[in-house]
């Protein structure tokens, strides 16, 4: 990633078909069963930087994963190794250097998750920002639940597998039957009058230069939401933003106001009075966001951290191996919008998918300097400014990630 320049917005070609035609049949049942029509059969393009973004950032267990400086390292060095070592990609295609048992562990599971978001994402006009893990228990419960903009529980089921050739289908038939088994156990212990839009999808991906990933769509037919899906859109929308900023800055005002005010949301009978009732300080003190005056294309907020240039992006630098980093953190108006709690502004949020070359400006001490190795060993506090550059990465809901290095 931190090598050479890539276009501005680079996107990879995933083919989506029926598992079946018993599946079609049963697909095109769904209420949506029209723009599901509309996409089986359909090569449709994948952002680069959300499929990147599903791949290593988006947890595959629920964990804590995002509360030490360890663990975010780790997520880092994973996402690296996944682009150096395991995947190629071409001019719109993305393929393995390895499948089955010589593949790197993990990596088909992983491949399955953000191809089978990436294709819900397209079908339903979501992010990243929208998706949730259901809870894992003794009974096999389905990987993801979401709340869309049109009212509905959406739930779906993710498995991946890396073949030496995707245009057979005979490799993924168990993964087809694992998530059939755990949809039938999933619809029985449904509460009376629960009726999610369920989907199955298997993501493969295969050895052959300038071949396309493949997904295959499957499903038993839809069965009206457990909880009021509006509140849970508003809920895991700011969610998100919470989990970035705990990444990067976890004792700061806004990241412990939004740590509070998300119980008010989720418990409170009168949550929606608190549209627009702006996150305060420690003293009760809105808390107000204001343009640099060092650079008037960011937030202020970002000029004490790693701060994109040229954009309204920002956030944390963490050493991955010798000389090289991740900058992870989020654009700068997704950040306005948590701190305004701007309900309809959060719902609509969206930005431009980027992945590109680009330069972090990055401001610290001169002692955590030396401890990052960008410089030797301080024993103050004088304030000292690197420059680091890589591929950088930012996704529909705003989040922000990218290898780089010092220039």
């Amino acid at each position: 990633m931190a090598g050479t320049s890539i276009s501005t917005n680079p996107t990879f070609d995933v083919h989506v078909e029926a598992y079946n035609h018993h599946h079609e049949k049963l697909l095109l049942a769904f209420p949506n069963g029209k723009a599901i029509k509309a996409l089986l059969g359909k090569t449709i393009q994948i952002p680069l930087s959300d499929f990147k973004a599903y791949l290593a950032l988006h947890d595959l267990k629920p964990s804590p994963g995002w509360d030490s400086r360890a663990a975010i390292e780790a997520k880092g060095r994973l996402l690296w190794s996944y682009y150096r070592d395991d995947l190629e990609m071409t001019i719109g295609t993305l393929r393995t250097k390895a499948s089955g048992a010589r593949a790197a562990s993990g990596l088909a599971e992983r491949i399955g998750q953000a191809v089978g978001l990436c294709v819900i994402d397209y079908l339903h006009d979501l992010t990243e920002a929208n998706w949730n893990r259901i809870p894992i228990g003794p009974d096999k419960d389905l990987d993801f639940w979401i709340t869309s903009s049109k009212q509905k529980t959406v739930e779906l089921e993710t498995k991946g597998s890396a073949v030496p050739d995707n245009s057979f289908q005979a490799p993924v038939s168990a993964a087809r039957k694992s998530i059939e088994e755990k949809k039938e156990k999933q619809r029985a212990l449904d509460p009376v009058g629960v009726n999610p839009v369920r989907y199955g999808t298997i993501g493969v991906i295969d050895e052959r230069r300038n071949s396309v990933l493949k997904c295959w769509l499957l499903d038993p037919p839809p069965k009206p939401p457990l909880f009021d899906p509006d509140r849970f859109e508003i809920v895991k929308h700011f969610g998100f933003v919470l989990n970035i900023l705990t990444a990067i800055t976890p004792r700061s005002p806004i990241t412990i106001a939004l740590a509070n005010r998300l119980p008010a949301l989720w418990n409170s009978d009168d949550w929606a009075s608190l549209d627009g009732v702006r996150l305060t300080g420690w003293r009760g003190e809105p808390i107000e966001l204001s343009i640099s005056r060092r650079n008037r294309n960011h937030l202020a907020w970002f000029d004490t951290r790693a701060v994109l240039e040229g954009m309204n992006a920002g956030g944390e630098l963490f050493r991955i191996a010798d000389g090289y980093y991740l900058f992870y953190g989020l654009e700068g108006t997704l950040l306005q919008v948590a701190v305004e709690q701007a309900f309809a502004e959060l719902r609509a949020f969206r930005v431009d998918p980027v992945f590109e070359r680009r330069t972090v400006v990055f401001t610290t001490t001169s002692a955590e300097a030396g401890e990052l190795g960008l410089g030797p060993m301080g024993d103050g506090n004088r304030s000292v400014r690197f420059r680091l550059s890589g591929n950088i990465a930012m996704t529909s809901a705003g989040r922000v990630f990218g290898i780089v290095q010092p220039d």
